[in-house]
């Protein structure tokens, strides 16, 4: 009988003082404090600009942000676009 493994979740986070900026006016949304989880601060920028988790896009200088990295020292400003309805 076959049978797939179970599947390994592993959690990205975001370490203490990445800065999340929104793209176009530059404005700091959210400076990260301690260290959080991608979703949790997916979550937070979300709640702290009145959007759905689902409209919001992250960017950093290497391009758009998969949710299978981490963020520390070498990604200090990530871009955050959000999508309209």
């Amino acid at each position: 009988m076959n049978f797939t493994p179970p599947r390994i979740r592993r959690r990205h986070y975001v370490a203490p003082g990445v800065k999340f900026v929104h793209a176009i006016t530059s404005n700091l949304i959210w400076e990260v404090d301690q260290r959080v989880t991608l979703g949790t601060a997916v979550h937070e920028i979300a709640e702290r600009t009145g959007v759905g988790i689902g409209q919001v896009r992250l960017v950093t200088e290497r391009g758009p942000v998969t949710f299978l990295e981490d963020f520390d020292e070498e990604d200090p400003v990530v871009s955050v676009v959000l999508l309209s309805k």
